[in-house]
């Protein structure tokens, strides 16, 4: 499935879709060398987020997100590509420098996915 995007930095990327319709904590909350969400408390705990194209419906907690993002995209569990509704800064910084500091690529995008579930294989472009 095709999905064109408002607002793309990075590559077009395809792969099967996450979708983490709950917020997630990256400081605190998730494991970078799995790419498994670790919160406990979460109602997605346990989730895989490796090697897709991940669609976070909101980040939740401090401003070390950047920091936390660039640990995971660093990591071997990094994701081809995140998918926001809206425009999310922190992300946006963290791709933009994982992309100007490495030969890896990773994609953000702003994109309607209502009805899109998880495991589809989409194709993400401008």
């Amino acid at each position: 499935m095709q999905i064109n995007s408002k607002y793309m930095i990075g590559p077009s990327v395809s792969g099967q879709l996450q979708r983490c319709d709950e917020p997630i904590s990256f400081w605190g909350g998730f494991d970078f060398e799995t790419g498994r969400i670790n919160d406990l408390n979460s109602p997605i705990h346990d989730l895989l987020l490796s090697d897709r194209i991940v669609f976070v419906s909101a980040l939740k907690g401090s401003t070390a997100a950047p920091g936390a993002l660039l640990e995971w995209f660093n990591a071997s569990s990094r994701p081809r590509a995140i998918i926001t509704q809206c425009f999310e800064p922190a992300i946006a910084i963290s791709v933009n420098l994982f992309n100007a500091v490495t030969e890896l690529q990773i994609t953000y995008a702003v994109a309607e996915l209502d009805t899109i579930q998880s495991d589809t294989e989409i194709e993400l472009n401008v």
